[in-house]
């Protein structure tokens, strides 16, 4: 009798653990879609910030612009890190942001997954500002600044 209960909890628990495994790419997926869409949400907010800091007639010229949107977009929720920025003749700014976010998915196998997203962020100053967002490659230091993500991923679906 001993050696059947053992036989069953050993029986028991092979199951159980082969069941998690079955689950687990389902979860990741899950958890990896709701981590984008946090990245894809924080880069529209931060173009929306530049946009609207490009349009207020009272803010400050290029650099001191350059470095005031820059800290609108790593501050609050939008939390990005910026990478790269430049000024332009003609008026044209661009930053280069990373953002971060992380998804989770419940179930038998949770699952964590972080995303980082890398965008290039351009306007022009203007009543109605021409600014434009796009996928830019990360920046090589950014494990070393940020952590490693779980999956780098793009603006579009």
């Amino acid at each position: 009798m001993p050696a059947r209960r053992l036989l069953g909890l050993l029986a028991g628990t092979a199951l159980a653990a082969s069941s998690l495994g079955c689950g687990a790419p389902d979860q990741e997926r899950e958890a990896t879609e709701k981590a984008t869409a946090v990245v894809r949400e924080k880069a529209e907010r931060s173009r929306q910030a530049m946009s609207n800091a490009l349009a207020d007639p009272g803010a400050p010229r290029q650099e001191a612009l350059l470095g005031a949107i820059a800290e609108l977009v790593e501050s609050g929720e939008r939390n990005g890190f910026v990478f790269g920025r430049r000024s332009e003749p003609g008026d044209r700014i661009w930053l280069d942001i990373a953002f971060d976010g992380t998804g989770y998915a419940g179930g038998l196998a949770p699952a964590e997954v972080t995303a980082r997203l890398c965008v290039r962020i351009s306007g022009v100053r203007g009543t109605e500002p021409e600014v434009t967002m796009a996928d830019t490659e990360c920046d090589v230091g950014l494990d070393r600044e940020l952590g490693q993500a779980d999956a780098t991923v793009g603006l579009r679906k």
